[in-house]
């Protein structure tokens, strides 16, 4: 372990009636590090985090908190952290009672608590309601003063538990752009917990993807979104297209060469794969692009199958052979230049095309 690992863990397994929870070799945290640990229903990404948090013990491996073993001073450590549930665990009373506790707790001088206190209630836009009782907030305001509660005690690293998953949307991209803009402030690391990670993206510094209670892929996000290492970290991460295909010959153009998709051939920056290779494409819906009539690589035609209406986009489903979705901007196409059943040319840049071996 080197001096820049915040926390870490090394050959962590936790098993539950004999079936494997955790199986994870290494996995580390850097100070002021934010990751968002992401994955399916029950694939152990809430365990890893109350492993961490060091709420769970594992049947095996170790944990170490800047490169001490937890286990030689578990009250210390836990001291340096905070957690957030996607529940806000809220006690009886005040506002400004709740985000207290953890100092009363602590045993700080009164002023200090007030002043801590007030602080946080401010960071998270939440000074006016010091005085409200905790029965009296909506949804939004109550996990607000959870991450007051959590942010007030000053901690290390910061766990947090899909914190969103119960919030509207306007009120989830408010509270994303709040925690991060706080988490960078008081340099601190943090580990979320997510289905979408996209809500995160602009201060994540790396996504982790669990499936099966391991850990998969690993990379800052323009890695994980554009380069997903199987079909499975795709999908989680918002790829649509996700084709079948079989690595062809050399393209002719340096550099590239082609992967077959039905009977269609489409262009790909050049790898290390070999003709014959099976493969999965991935392609991001925003990476497919209408055709200009200029002399495009991978350009294709086929018929609008759906269109979907969204708040500045159309989503289109085409049928070329194959199925892809594609967006684009209703400021340059009209509806009815997007109905079904209607010929839609479009075009792949070979950079935006993503291939992974079967």
């Amino acid at each position: 372990m080197t001096p820049d690992v915040l926390m870490s863990v090394k050959n962590l397994r936790w098993t539950r009636a004999d079936r494997v929870i955790l199986e994870v070799p290494d996995f580390s945290i850097r100070p002021h590090e934010v990751i968002a640990l992401i994955g399916a229903n029950g694939a152990g990404k809430s365990s890893l985090l109350k492993m961490l948090a060091l709420l769970e013990k594992p049947d095996s491996g170790e944990i170490y908190f800047k490169n001490v073993p937890v286990a030689d001073r578990p009250l210390a450590v836990r001291r340096k952290m905070a957690m957030v549930f996607q529940e806000p665990l809220l006690l009886s009373g005040s506002v400004f009672k709740n985000v207290a506790q953890g100092l009363v707790f602590r045993g700080l001088p009164r002023s200090e608590i007030a002043r801590r206190v007030h602080a946080a209630l401010s960071d998270f836009g939440i000074a006016h309601l010091a005085k409200r009782n905790q029965k009296h907030l909506s949804g939004g305001e109550a996990q607000r003063v959870s991450l007051a509660r959590a942010m007030v005690v000053e901690p290390e690293i910061l766990f947090l538990d899909e914190p969103f998953a119960a919030l509207d949307l306007p009120t989830r991209q408010a509270l994303a752009e709040d925690i991060g803009r706080i988490i960078r402030q008081r340099e601190i690391s943090a580990v979320f917990v997510t289905h979408n990670a996209e809500e995160l993206s602009l201060f994540t510094d790396r996504i982790c993807i669990m499936e099966k209670g391991i850990l998969i892929q690993e990379g800052s996000p323009e890695v994980i979104f554009n380069h997903p290492a199987s079909s499975v970290a795709a999908r989680l991460v918002g790829v649509e297209n996700i084709l079948s295909g079989t690595i062809h010959h050399s393209a002719d153009k340096p550099g590239y060469q082609k992967v077959q998709v039905g009977l269609h051939h489409l262009i790909i920056p050049e790898s290390d794969l070999r003709p014959g290779t099976p493969v999965d494409i991935f392609i991001r819906p925003e990476a497919i692009l209408p055709a200009t009539g200029a002399n495009e690589l991978n350009t294709l035609t086929g018929k609008i199958a759906k269109t979907i209406s969204l708040n500045s986009q159309y989503k289109l489903v085409i049928e070329c052979g194959f199925s892809v979705t594609i967006l684009v901007s209703k400021g340059t196409h009209a509806l009815h230049d997007v109905q079904p059943g209607q010929d839609f040319q479009f075009h792949v840049p070979p950079d935006r095309i993503h291939v992974a071996a079967k």
